[in-house]
């Protein structure tokens, strides 16, 4: 079991040949043991990091990864890490959509090279039509291709864009909330931009109360004006929505008064910008925020 752990997190950063002989030889021996089989997909997994066995392995590693049943478990993220350095991908591929659950799309994003990423896309684009209950996991894909900054850009925008115009209200609601979380440096300026697109043309209700729920969620560690901005806009986008001038009331007022932090900020712009905000809330919603922001302690 100790092999097989420190064998799978050493891999990666193995350089040298006499290494790469060391786990060779222990993810072999371990292959011998039948006794073990629960551990040879992480056998296998090392053994696909090497290119002077990995040719031999993969049909091996292939037939372990469709049948996780079996008792030996190849994760996902090992044949991914193969993908680049193999002259067909297409086996792979075939593997990975096969059984496209959310370890695998989570495992996708690793994928960089724009042909291998564009693969990536169609494959979670694809997978989502079938199962939108799996919204989440391609949320997760989406956010870490965000991360990787603005070389993701040309694949990750007709992806997503792709998912605002035409994905199930599930799983749009499940990328506004990524859209809306501020992100770190890299994916700042490519989520904006598709934040943007969702305030311009998204007209479901629920859709815009996931935004502005992960909004709210993210006010401590987002410029005070920004957030602003983006509740400007969402309420703005809601109040043209059918029954969407209540789902921003309520949300908001909900949004309040579970967290003093956007309470506060939405006190202080009901304050700051009134003519503003009283387009966008009526007066009880205003008169039920500024009673909260006057009961709750100071989170300034």
């Amino acid at each position: 079991m100790a092999a097989a752990a420190y064998g799978l997190a050493t891999a990666p950063h193995v350089r040298s040949t006499a290494d790469r002989e060391l786990l060779r030889h222990a993810a072999q021996a371990l292959l011998a043991r039948p006794g073990d089989a629960a551990l040879h997909g992480s056998a296998l997994a090392v053994l696909l990091r090497d290119p002077q066995v990995r040719a031999r392995y993969l049909p091996e590693a292939l037939d372990c990864f469709r049948d996780p049943g079996s008792g030996t478990r190849l994760p996902a993220s090992a044949l991914v890490a193969a993908l680049p350095v193999l002259p067909d991908p297409d086996a792979v591929f075939a593997a990975l959509r096969a059984r496209a659950d959310g370890e695998v799309l989570r495992a996708l994003a690793a994928l960089t090279t724009p042909g291998l990423a564009r693969r990536a896309g169609d494959l979670v684009r694809d997978h989502l039509a079938g199962h939108p209950e799996d919204a989440p996991h391609a949320a997760a894909f989406v956010d870490r291709r965000l991360e990787q900054g603005p070389a993701a850009g040309p694949v990750l925008r007709a992806l997503v864009l792709d998912l605002l115009r035409t994905a199930p209200s599930a799983v749009r609601s499940e990328l506004a909330r990524v859209l809306a979380a501020p992100g770190g440096e890299p994916s700042r300026t490519l989520r904006g931009e598709l934040a943007d697109v969702l305030l311009r043309e998204e007209a479901d209700p629920s859709v815009l109360g996931a935004f502005l729920e992960a909004l709210a969620a993210a006010a401590p560690v987002r410029p005070e004006e920004r957030t602003r901005e983006l509740l400007r806009r969402t309420g703005r986008r809601l109040l043209r929505a059918p029954g969407g001038p209540v789902v921003f009331e309520h949300r908001t007022v909900e949004l309040a008064r579970a967290d003093p932090a956007f309470g506060a900020l939405v006190a202080r712009w009901l304050t700051d910008a009134e003519a503003d905000a009283a387009a966008l809330l009526g007066p009880g919603a205003r008169r039920t925020v500024e009673t909260l922001s006057r009961a709750a302690p100071d989170v300034t």
